[in-house]
């Protein structure tokens, strides 16, 4: 996770890579997202998330299509990809 904290505007940005294993074929990725605005969601090789701690800068493998959910109004918002 690489974050920016903008006290005057009250606001956090920045960008997370997470690297995943699945443990059965799926064609989506679900994610909580409450109370966030996602600009994008993009591909990165594998490993990308322990090559950034490494201090290496992964590239992107491309954008992937998403959309968000609104489940439930106390729960908040899900990402889909």
């Amino acid at each position: 996770m690489d974050v920016a904290v903008e006290f005057d505007d009250k606001s956090i940005s920045g960008s997370i890579i997470h690297d995943m294993n699945t443990i059965a074929l799926t064609d989506k990725v679900v994610f909580d997202i409450w109370d966030m605005d996602i600009e994008s969601v993009e591909y990165m090789p594998g490993n990308s998330a322990q090559a950034a701690r490494d201090g290496a800068t992964p590239k992107s493998l491309g954008k992937l299509d998403w959309k968000v959910y609104e489940i439930n109004p106390v729960i908040g918002q899900t990402l889909v990809v």
